[in-house]
């Protein structure tokens, strides 16, 4: 049985080029490419845009409630290891970072953004999975 999901897996991960998944489109891989897109899109929804607010550039979420609070199906499968900040000290335009207004003193950080985070599988998601998986998600600016 294990062997079994472990050959689909790599199959739906590009063994063999995906051949006889794409057209049609295989109902698994399907799935596949919807969890892994509402896994990235954590990491647009999870970030403080606010501008008022003196966490703005930070993530709204903490690591256990990112991947529930955006409505990502795979959320049980996978726990929040880390999260991942990029330097916001550099003058770009405003449409790439969100500072904190000067005029908050009590901001979390002038210096940084939350870009992403890191999530393993949990254990009951590497059974279901039928693999111990890692995600590395982060946004664009």
């Amino acid at each position: 049985m294990l062997r079994g999901i472990a050959n689909r897996w790599r199959e739906l991960h590009g063994k063999d080029s995906w051949k006889g998944l794409l057209d049609p489109l295989d109902i698994d891989l399907r799935r596949s490419f919807i969890s892994y897109g509402e896994l990235a899109q954590a990491t647009y929804d999870g970030f403080n845009r606010e501008k008022r607010s003196p966490h703005a550039g930070a993530c709204l979420y903490g690591h256990s409630d990112l991947l529930a609070a955006s409505g990502a199906s795979a959320a049980a499968d996978y726990a929040v290891t880390k999260f991942v900040y990029a330097t916001s000290a550099l003058p770009v335009p405003d449409a790439f970072l969100r500072l904190a207004l000067p005029e908050l003193k009590d901001a979390w950080c002038r210096e940084s953004n939350w870009i992403g985070y890191v999530a393993a599988a949990t254990d009951e998601g590497a059974a279901r999975l039928g693999r111990r998986d890692i995600v590395v998600a982060w946004r664009e600016p």
